[in-house]
């Protein structure tokens, strides 16, 4: 069962009959084509609310899958590409100043226009999609490159595909066993498959000096270990064998002025986070680098640089959807960038025993009580909750876990929220 709510707010009082029409275009389109064939929507209409002078109107949708490949990468990719549809439609210019926005369980609105922008609680009603991108792209601007780390080099540079040795038992039959007493990777569990493909791609770059390249983008929920796995790979190779790019704050401008003026030498891995959320005009320099040319071209009136990037691309992606629609996709086929990054690797929520390991681990490193462990993963149960960064938070309650109290509070507020968004 997913969830999501629409919401618009407008200036003068759309009748009823409109707002309703509204949103079965938005969910008719979110669910045409083939993606919601297997899919029961269910839609409930909260009674619009006038504050500060703007009516509130909003509707808490259901969505169900009731055939096919259940619980797994093929429901998600359906899901993300449902919703990548319903956010996109909703935002179309037919709204005009007043778009509507989609907000997902964990209360996060977004809206379709690129670059993706989360859009923030205080903005003014008032404000258009194109005000909100506006401001944000002035903000990316003001810190040019502050999301691209600069390389941890040695006196002997940066590590060369000759350095990137994957241990042989790390791809054995005990491999599992392996890893978990490998320093990097003790404390990711379940995930030996994703690893284990992802070390595969590393293991052919480097046997081949970097001529044989499997871009890999790692999808799924927010807190299932994608950016951790990259972390760990960092930790394992060292800093200087990674560059680490924060697509939601690196510009063209940017990128061209590290690769050709600021680095000297390039580390052969490149890791990027949430790569859906970045400029597409940010991404085309990618677009050379990461296919059998293997370089990287700054073309303008006054110069043509070139440069050869033999590198080995893995990215995060929270919407795969939004991924394969960006750099010429309508959604039918992957994108340019998506379509360059041949593994596709699905990173699934957390099962109940990898939450428990989590919980234990948090407890180990930073003290608490064991007894507290079952009540926290009951509480999250109830809640609805599989993210571990949330799970984990629940320990926060300590001994108050114990006796009750901690989950009284919660259950107080989810009601409280229940009675807000019914717009009682």
């Amino acid at each position: 069962m997913y969830k999501l709510y629409l919401q618009r707010k407008t200036q003068n009082k759309v009748s009823d009959e409109k707002i309703e029409l509204q949103v079965e275009y938005i969910l008719k389109r979110g669910t045409d084509a083939g993606r919601g064939k297997t899919w029961v929507v269910n839609k409930r209409r909260i009674p619009p609310v006038y504050k500060n002078g703007f009516w509130n109107f909003t509707y808490e949708v259901n969505f169900s899958k009731t055939r096919g490949d259940r619980d797994g990468a093929a429901e998600y990719t359906q899901w993300e590409e449902i919703k990548a549809m319903i956010v996109q439609t909703g935002a179309a210019a037919k709204f005009h100043q007043y778009p509507w926005l989609v907000v997902d369980t964990q209360n996060n609105a977004t809206a379709a226009r690129p670059p993706i922008i989360v859009t923030p609680a205080s903005a003014r009603p008032s404000e258009s999609i194109a005000d909100i991108i506006s401001q944000a792209s002035e903000a990316i601007a003001d810190r040019l490159l502050n999301g691209v780390r600069e390389v941890g080099t040695t006196l002997s540079g940066v590590k060369s595909w000759n350095d990137l040795i994957i241990p042989p038992q790390f791809l054995g039959e005990e491999s599992d066993q392996a890893l978990s007493q490998h320093d990097a990777w003790k404390d990711l569990y379940d995930l030996g498959p994703q690893v284990r493909l992802l070390m595969t791609n590393i293991q052919r770059a480097a046997t081949t000096g970097g001529e044989s390249r499997n871009h890999a983008v790692l999808f799924g929920h927010s807190g299932c270990g994608k950016t951790t796995t990259l972390l760990s790979f960092e930790k394992m190779f060292g800093e200087s064998s990674v560059l680490r790019l924060d697509a939601t704050s690196t510009t063209k401008a940017g990128l061209e002025k590290m690769f050709f003026n600021d680095l000297a030498e390039i580390p052969p891995l490149v890791f990027m986070e949430e790569a859906e959320k970045a400029d597409p005009e940010a991404l085309k320099i990618w677009l050379g680098a990461l296919d059998d040319r293997g370089e990287i071209r700054k073309v303008n009136f006054r110069v043509n640089q070139l440069r050869s990037l033999k590198v080995l691309f893995f990215c995060t992606v929270n919407n795969k959807a939004l991924f394969d629609r960006i750099m010429g996709s309508d959604g039918s086929e992957a994108g340019a960038l998506s379509s360059r990054c041949v593994s596709q690797i699905y990173f699934p929520r957390p099962s109940s025993n990898t939450l428990r390991q989590i919980l234990k681990k948090e407890i180990d490193q930073h003290g608490g009580n064991y007894d507290w462990i079952t009540p926290a993963l009951d509480l999250a149960k109830e809640m609805g909750v599989s993210d571990p960064r949330i799970v984990r938070h629940y320990l926060a309650g300590g001994d108050r876990l114990l006796d009750g109290g901690y989950q009284r509070d919660w259950q107080s507020i989810q009601q409280a929220q229940k009675i807000f968004q019914n717009g009682s």
